[in-house]
């Protein structure tokens, strides 16, 4: 199981505004290719993230798919991830920094070490996102980062490699 960050899931619902590069729209699509062989971890704060920016018919249309889907897992802060992340700021702050290296503010490094502690409660291997931040938290957990700009093409987008013959003819005309 693989974990969806705030910014993915925006991308994901309500695609990018017109400043940002469509490539990152394509990326999200292509990360969830495989939809049918996975399940996805929506942590409730990046869930709560995304809400904050769709009206209430959004809200409750978005909500409806995801109880309907089974590819989408949505989980809370419960006391498993509570532990997790004490652990994980505790682990930090005996290191010299409990924001783990971030230059964000505390508020959201903590919500940061909450949808890490939520998907490492609920033992997923990475984390999507295009928060560079994230990953600095994510590593005191033990959890894979996969930034938007990581991801691999599509097969159909693959571009497939022409062997013509070395001496300049043309491939299988005689």
């Amino acid at each position: 199981m693989v974990a969806l960050d705030a910014n993915f899931l925006i991308r994901f619902i309500l695609g990018s505004d017109e400043d940002e590069a469509s490539s990152m729209d394509v990326n999200v699509s292509r990360a969830l290719y495989n939809i049918e062989t996975r399940r996805f971890l929506i942590p409730t704060p990046a869930l709560s993230e995304v809400m904050v920016q769709m009206d209430h018919e959004q809200m409750a249309s978005f909500i409806r798919y995801l109880h309907g889907s089974k590819h989408f897992i949505v989980q809370p802060f419960d006391q498993r991830a509570s532990i997790e992340a004490a652990l994980a700021v505790r682990k930090a702050r005996d290191e010299g920094n409990k924001k783990a290296g971030s230059q964000e503010p505390w508020q959201k490094v903590k919500v940061d070490y909450q949808i890490a502690a939520i998907a490492k409660a609920n033992k997923a291997s990475r984390i999507y996102t295009s928060d560079s931040d994230i990953d600095k938290v994510a590593e005191k957990f033990g959890l894979d980062v996969v930034s938007l700009d990581d991801i691999e093409p599509l097969p159909s987008e693959r571009q497939i490699s022409l062997e013509l013959p070395a001496d300049g003819g043309s491939p299988g005309l005689h």
